[in-house]
């Protein structure tokens, strides 16, 4: 049985500080998810997990295997986004959203909560990018994105939700 957070504090402030020091060495070592996070957390370098975000998006989204995994790519995200700028969170969530539509042209049979699922991801897509009205850039970029949920949606429905996200985006920039 895992210990609490409450237990875990008490047990830390126990320790020595060379105790704390072979602690961190031993969780650094024990796997790569730890040695990401350490060196972002450390080293304010998120590259680590920038790469390991990106391998678990091309792995997630794999047409010739027809698997759709979205699990481990949020776990990754999430991990990137500890530590990512705003801009940098921004594109990465701009990257799954495009990886997302890219494998929907390929294979367009999800489960019904990735749907959801991706809506969610493209309404945080265009919030954050309302926030950068100085980048024309950003903002055609979820352009082009909304624009293709439009013909989508137009060609095979589904992406309803999205389109509505996406007229919302539009009202708000004045597009």
């Amino acid at each position: 049985m895992a210990i609490t957070l409450t237990q875990l504090r008490q047990a830390l402030t126990g320790l020595s500080e060379s105790e704390l020091h072979d602690l961190v060495e031993e969780l650094y070592g024990l796997n790569a998810d730890n040695r990401r996070y350490l060196t972002a957390r450390l080293h304010g370098d998120t590259g680590a997990l920038l790469e390991a975000y990106s391998r678990s998006l091309q792995q997630a989204f794999n047409p010739r295997k027809r698997t759709f995994r979205v699990g481990e790519v949020s776990k990754a995200l999430r991990e990137y986004l500890r530590f990512a700028s705003p801009l940098e969170a921004l594109d990465a969530r701009m990257q799954f959203v495009q990886a997302s539509l890219e494998y929907w042209k390929v294979l367009p049979d999800w489960p019904e909560e990735q749907y959801g699922y991706l809506e969610d991801m493209f309404r945080e897509v265009t919030v954050a990018a309302l926030a950068f009205p100085d980048r024309p850039d950003l903002l055609a970029r979820v352009e082009a994105l909304g624009e293709e949920f439009v013909r989508q949606e137009e060609q095979f429905g589904y992406f309803d939700g999205h389109v509505r996200v996406f007229s919302e985006f539009r009202r708000q920039s004045n597009r």
